[in-house]
C-alpha cells in the first residue's frame, strides 16, 4: 500500500502584521490627559480615577494592585497613609510605595463615597456573593477604554 501525502491548506496566521509584545510606557502628558478625562466624569468616574492614580503612583503589577484592601492604605481614622507597604506575590519581599497628595485625596473620596469597610477590597469585582477583587481582565478592558476615551493611540 502506498502512503499518500496529505495536502495541508495554508492558513493565514492570525497575528501576522500585528505589533506584539509589551507596550511602551505612558508619557507624562498622556497620564495627565487620562487623569483629566477621568476627573471630568465626576463621582461616577471616581473609582476609575482612583485606580489609575494608585497604579501610576505605585507602579505595582496587576494582582498586587487589585488585592489592596482599605486597611492597607487607610489609617483607622480614615485618612490615607502617605506611604503604603504592599505584600507581593510569588515570595517576593513587601514593597513600600508613596502616594501623592492628589492620589490620597482621590482614594479617600472613593472610599467614603463607596462606603467601604476596612476589610473590603478597594477595587472590587462585579461578581455577586463573596466580594472578590477586580480581575486583571476587567482592569485591562478599563485601561483600553480610558486610553480610547482620552483620544490616545491604543495600539
Amino acid at each position: 500500500m502506498a502512503l499518500r501525502k496529505k495536502r495541508v491548506a495554508k492558513r493565514r496566521v492570525w497575528n501576522k502584521g500585528l505589533v506584539i509584545g509589551q507596550k511602551g510606557a505612558f508619557t507624562p502628558a498622556q497620564v495627565k490627559r487620562i487623569r483629566q478625562v477621568l476627573a471630568n466624569r465626576g463621582v461616577p468616574g471616581l473609582r476609575d480615577l482612583a485606580l489609575f492614580s494608585v497604579a501610576i503612583d505605585t507602579m505595582l503589577q496587576g494582582p498586587e494592585l487589585l488585592s489592596l484592601t482599605v486597611k492597607d492604605v487607610a489609617l483607622t481614622n480614615g485618612t490615607i497613609r502617605p506611604i503604603i507597604e504592599v505584600a507581593r506575590t510569588r515570595r517576593k519581599p513587601p514593597v513600600r510605595c508613596a502616594l501623592s497628595k492628589t492620589t490620597a485625596k482621590t482614594l479617600e473620596k472613593w472610599i467614603a463615597v463607596s462606603g467601604k469597610k476596612r476589610t473590603d477590597y478597594i477595587f472590587p469585582g462585579r461578581g455577586a456573593g463573596r466580594p472578590r477583587p477586580m480581575t486583571i481582565r476587567q482592569m485591562s478592558r478599563l485601561l483600553k477604554f480610558w486610553v480610547a476615551e482620552a483620544g490616545l493611540d491604543h495600539a
